[in-house]
């Protein structure tokens, strides 16, 4: 969920960004966030952790592994899950590709 909603993110951001996600989170931020030049920072895990280094960094996206997408756009500032079908959608929408498309556009990572 996270690479994904990100990918929207950064598509329409346009800019060299940071991105924040915590360290148990997949190295699949990693690779999209370098496709567009844009740099993912690791936090302590736990949803108050990102936030706080979000905010400390001027993030422009953030979440945890386990598909909390926290967009600073949201003015919860939390995770919140309808933002990130919102993102998903709005990339398969602009992309024309099904979801099953763009998840084959992501590499096969191993721990």
């Amino acid at each position: 969920t996270l690479p994904l909603a990100l990918m929207n993110v950064l598509t329409t951001n346009k800019k060299k960004s940071k991105v924040v996600v915590n360290l148990s989170t997949s190295f699949l931020n990693e690779e999209v966030a370098s496709r567009f030049g844009s740099e993912v920072i690791r936090s302590k895990v736990g949803e108050a952790n990102v936030v706080e280094e979000m905010i400390k960094t001027k993030a422009v996206f953030g979440g945890e592994g386990n598909g909390g997408v926290i967009d600073p756009n949201i003015p919860s500032f939390g995770r919140d899950t309808l933002s990130g079908i919102a993102h998903i959608l709005n990339l398969m929408a602009e992309t024309g590709k099904s979801i099953d498309e763009l998840m084959d556009t992501l590499p096969n990572l191993y721990m």
